[in-house]
């Protein structure tokens, strides 16, 4: 595979959101090619292939919302979607089909990841908290900074990306206009409580404080408060 270094730009665009006033900010920031998601990224090789209605895996809950028996797991040779490149031809992996619908919850968060394989332009992905609505996301929206082209083996379009959202969200569904949505090892970090914040940023000012006093020290320089 080819490497395109580390100085890949996210992209951010506004999302149109209903009725709502605002726009949330969604950034697309890509991986490396090849790098299919890192350890603990929930994959799909347990899941039983064909129409699932629901299953739950490390906290996160895919559960098909389409009409009719849309499958969600599918391997290679369902024929249902294109393997994403790089994973084995025997990889289960999700393919939302055309007007199926996949609904993925879990804890509040702002950025979800996953490895999309062979995006396309009308790939979407709508996310939100509760029931508002609070981004969306089109395969046509990844440009420049990859290709919405449906290529099944190209670096370009098949990547781990990060979709980071100015707005907390608590689930997303995917859909597409085409054959399909593939996709495969999803993580949706947790947003930290604000106990966490707080002892995050207390254990930061400490840090700080001591790095100011050992330069002090150093430097010969006194503080005294007046």
């Amino acid at each position: 595979m080819k490497f395109i270094g580390k100085g890949l730009a996210a992209l951010a665009f506004a999302a149109a959101l209903g009725s709502s006033a605002h726009a949330a900010v969604i950034t697309v920031a890509p991986g490396l090619p090849g790098f299919t998601g890192p350890p603990g990224a929930i994959s799909f090789e347990d899941v039983g292939v064909g129409s699932i209605t629901s299953f739950t895996r490390s906290g996160v809950t895919f559960t098909n919302i389409g009409s009719g028996s849309t499958s969600i797991i599918q391997n290679f040779s369902d024929g249902n979607g294109a393997n994403p490149a790089g994973f084995p031809s025997s990889n289960h992996f999700a393919s939302v089909l055309l007007n199926g619908q996949l609904q993925v919850s879990f804890g509040l968060t702002n950025s979800i990841s996953l490895f999309w394989g062979s995006i396309d332009p009308s790939n979407q992905i709508t996310f939100y908290n509760g029931n508002t609505q609070v981004g969306q996301l089109f395969g046509s929206n990844v440009t420049p900074t990859l290709t919405a082209d449906g290529n099944q083996v190209s670096d370009m379009s098949n990547r781990y990306v990060t979709l980071g959202d100015t707005d907390a969200f608590n689930r997303v569904v995917i859909s597409s206009g085409q054959n399909s949505f593939e996709f495969d090892s999803f993580v949706a970090p947790a947003v930290p409580e604000p106990a966490t914040w707080a002892m995050m940023l207390l254990g930061f000012l400490g840090l700080g404080f001591l790095g100011y006093r050992k330069s002090s020290k150093t430097g010969g320089a006194s503080f005294r408060l007046a």
